[in-house]
């Protein structure tokens, strides 16, 4: 801006001029004072604009902007980080606004199984960034349930979860004991026949949705057979059953003898008694 004319170094304030002989009006001119704003882009505090006169020389406002879980990475010209500000340059002719850029920390979450074994000590993760596979883990007699913020109740964490701790976590593996099955939810249907020749099939079921396929099923005759067969039963005799289930991963393994449930008793004979030989 133009601020007046100097005569002999002097400020002229404007009117008439007296002074005798030639002088030299030389005109004063001020530099306009232009504006940095500056922008947290996601951050939170407050920053106030920075004034600085055109052609100026100085440092920038420190940062003093803060965001949960990233570190400032420095400031931008542009809104998505196009040329980074070097403040080696004089102020221009014009207000201008600088963005704040923010990089994602990274921590560790490390997992405790407990009494359990997991497949996967510890992950490295990003703030703000979904944790992606987890490792699982395994415990006898036991159901993995998954991977939670406390050791009894708190929130589960799943590869869908997004990273929001700003500081290293642990994470607890949560056990369910599997189910049990008892001997009365097998129902095995007593049955007597007689010896024909032919093996014979026993009804069972049971009333917790198993497929009867996924059980052992075993024979014996009482008093007569030295081990258990798995095949069907064909000779006379009083039969015990046993029926067994290998642990799954919803179940605990199974085994119970049902005793006596199946009878086959002896074909009658008819004697023909002109074919008899009596001595005498």
């Amino acid at each position: 801006n133009f601020n007046g004319f100097a005569v002999n170094g002097t400020y002229w304030k404007g009117g008439v001029w007296r002074g005798a002989g030639d002088k030299d009006f030389v005109a004063k001119w001020q530099a306009n004072t232009y504006t940095v704003i500056y922008n947290a882009n996601g951050g939170t505090g407050s920053m106030n604009d920075q004034p600085m006169r055109y052609d100026q020389t100085a440092d920038l406002t420190a940062n003093n902007f803060t965001r949960a879980g990233y570190t400032f990475a420095g400031w931008y010209y542009e809104a998505d980080f196009v040329t980074p500000v070097s403040w080696d340059r004089e102020m221009p002719s014009m207000n201008f606004t600088l963005y704040a850029k923010w990089t994602a920390n990274n921590y560790k979450i490390t997992f405790n199984a407990g009494e359990g074994t997991a497949t996967g000590s510890s992950l490295d993760v990003t703030y703000d960034k979904a944790l992606g596979a987890l490792p699982t883990a395994t415990r006898a007699n036991y159901i993995f349930t998954g991977w939670y913020t406390a050791s009894s109740g708190g929130t589960q964490y799943t590869a869908d979860t997004v990273y929001k701790s700003t500081s290293n976590i642990t994470l607890y593996a949560h056990w369910q004991i599997k189910a049990t099955i008892a001997s009365s939810n097998v129902t095995i249907t007593n049955k007597t026949t007689t010896y024909n020749g032919s093996s014979v099939t026993l009804a069972m079921s049971n009333n917790l949705g198993l497929d009867m396929s996924s059980f052992t099923v075993e024979y014996k005759r009482q008093g007569l057979d030295r081990s258990w067969s798995t095949d069907l039963p064909v000779n006379a005799g009083t039969y015990d059953v046993r029926v067994k289930r290998s642990e799954d991963g919803q179940h605990l393994a199974f085994e119970h003898v049902y005793t006596a449930k199946l009878v086959i008793n002896k074909k009658a004979r008819t004697v023909n008694p002109d074919l008899l030989i009596v001595e005498q």
